[in-house]
């Protein structure tokens, strides 16, 4: 789901017209994104479910009788769009909208992002630390579309801490492709992606160095669903992974310490705050809105929330 936040005025050449009455243009839509990509969609007044069509409407009494503010969810744009009638306009039959919208701007959503889970040797990759699995879902839209799994060879045996640890062991490693080979094809993957992992830091950690051996990056951004559940989830008693999936009761098949297994059960996890976040009355989170939430003092998520809400 992709919203922009569009504000009416009386700058950019937006035409309405009312056939029936001859009733004079009017205008405009003036996009709160850079100018950019240009879409013309047809909205007809009538009583409606704004929120199944696509469209939602709001207006500041203190401000111009035409100046409200229109929030439209691109994802499902409908070719014909209606209105109810308290739409601060005359009555339209036929309102033809130019929308002047950058979709590069568009706001990243919280339930479009790829999350990932690193197997290493240890905890630093500065202190010579490889990784030895990699395991990742995409999703779009609240929606697993793909999956992405490797073990990868660190050119040295694991300790047997690691394989009892992970159940990953120097046999299995040994026909593994390299690091190297696995992490160009995972970056693929990546790209273009924002990513989540749970205690981010230790994973992009990995994957920075990693992709740094290689001459690769990526552009996305990370958010932790550690920090996340620690401000969302506060009455768990533990943010281990393996505890927030049985303090939610998240579906899982038992396996913990696989790349695979704990993407997928962070991500179930994530989309769940995702979802519960919604459900609260904040509508569509972004992804950028996901990293305020873990940056957000403890005792100050509930203002925060309380704000989004408004």
């Amino acid at each position: 789901m992709r919203w922009v936040k569009l504000k009416w005025n009386f700058s950019t050449p937006v035409h309405f017209s009312d056939k029936r009455e001859n009733r004079p243009k009017y205008s405009n839509v003036t996009a709160l994104t850079n100018v950019g990509e240009i879409m013309t969609k047809e909205v007809c007044p009538k009583t409606c479910d704004n929120t199944k069509r696509g469209i939602s409407v709001s207006h500041d009494p203190s401000a111009h009788l035409l100046t409200p503010i229109v929030y439209l969810d691109f994802s499902r744009f409908p070719t014909q769009l209606t209105l109810p009638h308290s739409f601060p306009f005359p009555p339209l039959s036929t309102i033809l909208l130019r929308l002047i919208v950058q979709l590069e701007n568009f706001m990243p959503q919280a339930n479009s992002v790829v999350v990932l889970d690193f197997e290493t040797t240890g905890l630093s990759p500065n202190m010579g630390d490889r990784a030895i699995e990699i395991g990742a879902v995409k999703i779009v839209d609240g929606e697993v579309v793909d999956s992405f799994q490797q073990l990868m060879n660190p050119g040295f045996r694991v300790s047997s801490f690691i394989e009892g640890y992970t159940g990953i062991t120097n046999n299995m490693l040994r026909t593994a492709p390299s690091c190297d080979e696995v992490m160009a094809s995972f970056s693929e993957f990546i790209a273009g992606e924002n990513l989540i992992a749970h205690n981010a830091s230790f994973d992009k950690r990995f994957l920075d160095a990693e992709l740094e051996r290689i001459d690769c990056g990526y552009s996305g951004e990370f958010a932790c669903s550690l920090l996340v559940a620690r401000r969302l989830i506060q009455d768990a008693p533990s943010h281990k992974l393996g505890e927030l999936v049985r303090y939610k009761n998240i579906e899982n098949d038992g396996v913990f310490h696989r790349a695979l297994a704990d993407a997928q059960v962070t991500a179930k996890l994530w989309l769940l705050m995702v979802e519960e976040l919604e459900q609260s009355g904040i509508v569509a989170p972004s992804f950028k809105f996901m990293q305020t939430v873990s940056k957000t003092a403890k005792g100050k998520v509930d203002q925060l929330l309380a704000k989004s809400r408004a």
